[in-house]
């Protein structure tokens, strides 16, 4: 509701200002056949490009044509009235609107042609293009915080390179049946606390209007979203979907057939923010491109914080996703550790809910240009290489070292005492001479 209020204001300053200098907002948007598309919650600048190309491909006319041409009309016409000096010199809410007829015309004075150039529409909106052009800058403009909190609060939406952990939020149709509302609180159950629950009805068409979702989305700071409605066409229906840039990347409608509620199931539950362990079967989720891209988009929405390393007990908690005869089996099971008389426990699976039985119906996927732009990951990200440093297959490191060619001859060794040559040994190798001998005291 809020961006609906901000957009008729914003509507009714442009037509006061268009009543201030003689245009109409019918004028403004008949301009070549001009209409505002619903799909599109700004579409000024959109208006504002077109318009600024209308008007630069009139041809020019002199002033007298242009006098010429407004002039053009019958005295009788209230168009002529309109036009006159008196009458735009008064206040811009007495002006007539009245569109000149046929019988407000003699049938002897033949309609001239207007020429392209002449005081149309889109010549008088010149004179307000410069004004609409700074509104809209207003309204593009950062607000700088005046507070450390807001200002706190802009750091955290700013991107990281190790961005935070994806959240979700859950929305509810405005006509959805209790069946839909189970499942959205169910599934909120099981991503808490990275999720957000609106209570309230929200009457929106993904696949139509998106920008509700995309408001949403910057208003909570989630990029993934869980829709649900319910009607005649597609009962029990749920969209799930992932933002890239605030802005829809993947969406996918899924029917749902059957629910068993966590309620239903007399179990003990995992503790909450248990991080899941994903499991798919079937082969649709590698052969089909729809179900391959459904696939990714299951493990973004149930995988949870990314952490370090995490302890064996701590893998308590199993999604299962299996993919045949073109429908989708999402079931869920606590993992439970019993004694096996060994150093490895025995382990057993208990259904926790919930259990879905979906099928697939329509989808909204990006392109492949866009996919690959969203997975692109900024370079301090990556690791830097390291020179002369290898790894085998069993994860054993090789160094590599480079060294220059050593003078041995220069090279100090260690002289001890039981190598040293005795005098005997060194007079033999110099041919036999006798040794002196020593002085006596």
């Amino acid at each position: 509701m809020l961006f609906l209020m901000v957009e008729l204001l914003f509507l009714l300053l442009l037509t006061l200002t268009l009543q201030r200098y003689n245009l109409w907002v019918e004028d403004l948007f008949l301009i070549s056949n001009l209409t505002l598309p619903r799909h599109n919650f700004r579409p000024f600048p959109r208006l504002l490009a077109l318009v600024t190309t209308e008007i630069s491909a009139c041809p020019s006319s002199s002033p007298e044509e242009e006098a010429a041409d407004c002039n053009e009309v019958s005295p009788r016409s209230p168009r002529s009235r309109m036009n006159s000096p008196s009458a735009l010199s008064r206040s811009p809410h007495t002006l007539p609107r009245a569109r000149p007829s046929a019988r407000s015309r003699p049938a002897h004075a033949p309609r001239r042609p207007r020429r392209p150039g002449g005081c149309d529409a889109a010549r008088r909106l010149a004179h307000i293009l410069p004004h609409v052009r700074a509104a809209m800058e207003a309204l593009d403009r950062v607000v700088k915080p005046k507070t450390k909190r807001a200002k706190r609060f802009l750091e955290k939406r700013e991107p990281k390179l190790n961005e935070n952990t994806k959240n979700a939020m859950l929305i509810k149709g405005g006509n959805a049946n209790l069946t839909v509302t189970e499942v959205l609180k169910d599934i909120y159950a099981v991503k808490k606390p990275f999720a957000v629950l609106y209570k309230k009805k929200n009457i929106t068409r993904p696949f139509e209007d998106q920008t509700s979702l995309e408001f949403f989305s910057k208003k909570s700071d989630c990029s993934l979203f869980l829709f649900g409605s319910h009607n005649k066409k597609r009962p029990n229906n749920l969209v799930i979907g992932r933002m890239f840039d605030y802005h829809v990347l993947d969406m996918v409608e899924l029917g749902v057939e059957k629910f068993v509620s966590l309620k239903e199931i007399k179990n003990s539950k995992c503790p909450e923010g248990t991080k899941p362990m994903l499991i798919f079967a079937g082969d649709m989720f590698d052969v089909n491109e729809e179900y391959r891209r459904l696939k990714s988009l299951l493990i973004d929405f149930f995988r949870g914080p990314t952490v370090p390393s995490i302890r064996l007990a701590g893998l308590e908690y199993v999604l299962h996703f299996t993919a045949v005869d073109g429908k989708i089996y999402m079931r869920s099971y606590k993992v439970l550790l019993k004694k096996s008389g060994c150093k490895i426990p025995r382990i057993e699976l208990e259904e926790m809910g919930p259990s879905l039985d979906l099928v697939m119906r329509r989808t909204h996927l990006a392109s492949d240009d866009l996919y690959k732009l969203s997975l692109k990951q900024p370079k301090g990200l990556k690791p830097k290489k390291k020179k002369n440093i290898s790894h085998d297959v069993f994860g054993t490191t090789y160094g590599r070292i480079h060294m220059q060619k050593q003078d041995l001859s220069k090279l100090q060794t260690r002289k001890m005492k039981g190598l040293k040559k005795r005098p005997a040994e060194k007079s033999a190798e110099d041919g036999g001479a006798t040794p002196k001998k020593s002085k006596s005291a």
